[in-house]
């Protein structure tokens, strides 16, 4: 038996992908609103690449659930699983967080909406790791966003939320994110710890993601002249500090004299390493994506490889919308560790050791990670 699916903010699918990977899922609807997004959804539905059920090119904030669940001839509580990564720039880490003043905010509760009409026997969201510490508005306490969130959802949900980071599930790429599980099945859900890493398998690097790679057209952006000038200078798996000062003082403005290390300044990448965050630009100087040995940024091609989309899987629009529905995505190789963990709560294989009385329960599977990042910070900045 599959269970049953539908998704929501469903992008170019990557989530979805990775769901329909374990062979444990049937979607029966998509809803996504981005034009290109949508006509990548189609051409590859078309090609038989994927089957995402009833396609919705639609407002979520418009489209009634009570008319997706008459289309579907669901009743309520009859859906399996909900799943959505609900647009994550309110709150991401990158940006100013404005949390709920910014209207991508309130996509969270959007997908509440959604949950409180077709009660799923289980819901899984993702977002940046910046939705632990959002405020509600600047006036707010760190983490006073997600707080609200999780009373928000209905009483009867119980609720596990996973901090877990792509690079230790075998995905060639440091991206740090935030999954929320609820169902009111009275189970615990569990997410199987890292398989990758120091003293477990090696992480893949951005060699094994793209070296290989056969793309005779790709699509790929250009830096300016002056920015090639700059980062013709940097060596591999180095950035802003390997410049002479006078070169790095002019190159960055007053970025030169901000805090923090600022690793992804005019950052280099290095093949035996994974990739930073595939981001929705990839020729961005404070996130730098520029190849190892040319200087230009990694292609779409080259993004959705450490992303761990398939070679065959067509993206649809502009070398802009392009990257920003790769950049946009949860990498399917996340996506199906994600997918067998809802799916093993709903088996009822995933245990139940958690107290009864702890409804929100939280944990962190990538603080090893995050730790070791620290640790390495200081010589990010180095010839590989």
């Amino acid at each position: 038996m599959k269970y049953s699916v539908v998704s929501l903010f469903s992008g170019s699918m990557g989530l979805d992908l990775g769901l329909a990977a374990t062979g444990r899922f049937k979607h029966l609807a998509c809803v996504e609103l981005d034009p290109s997004a949508c006509r990548t959804i189609r051409v590859n539905r078309d090609a038989g690449r994927v089957d995402p059920g009833r396609l919705y090119k639609d407002d979520i904030e418009k489209l009634d659930p009570r008319r997706v669940m008459s289309d579907l001839e669901l009743r309520p509580g009859h859906l399996d699983v909900l799943v959505g990564g609900p647009p994550c720039q309110a709150v991401s880490t990158i940006g100013k967080q404005g949390g709920v003043q910014d209207v991508r905010g309130l996509m969270l509760w959007q997908m509440l909406w959604y949950v409180e009409a077709m009660r799923p026997k289980a819901w899984l969201l993702e977002n940046v790791s910046g939705l632990l510490s959002a405020r509600l508005s600047p006036q707010d306490g760190k983490g006073t966003l997600l707080a609200r969130f999780l009373a928000d959802v209905p009483r009867d949900y119980r609720l596990d939320v996973f901090t877990v980071n792509a690079m230790d599930h075998g995905v060639p790429q440091n991206r740090e994110r935030v999954l929320v599980v609820g169902n009111r099945l009275g189970g615990v859900a569990d997410f199987p710890p890292p398989t990758h890493g120091p003293g477990r398998t090696p992480y893949r690097t951005l060699a094994d993601a793209v070296v290989g790679l056969e793309d005779p057209d790709p699509v790929v952006a250009r830096y300016t002249a002056r920015r090639r000038e700059v980062l013709d200078q940097v060596p591999p798996g180095g950035c802003w500090k390997n410049l002479p000062p006078e070169v790095a003082r002019e190159a960055m403005g007053k970025g030169y004299y901000g805090s923090g290390g600022r690793p992804g300044w005019f950052r280099r990448l290095n093949w035996e390493r994974p990739s930073p965050t595939i981001l929705t630009d990839a020729a961005q100087v404070m996130s730098c994506l520029c190849h190892p040995d040319e200087t230009r940024p990694l292609s779409v091609r080259e993004c959705a490889r450490v992303q761990t989309y398939p070679d065959d899987w067509e993206f649809v629009g502009g070398m802009a919308e392009q990257y920003r529905c790769v950049g946009n995505a949860v990498p399917p190789g996340l996506g199906s560790v994600a997918g067998n963990a809802v799916a093993d709560l709903l088996d009822g294989v995933a245990g139940s050791t958690v107290a009864e009385a702890e409804r929100i329960r939280f944990v962190d599977l990538a603080a090893a990670t995050r730790a070791q990042r620290r640790k390495n910070a200081r010589q990010v900045c180095r010839a590989g």
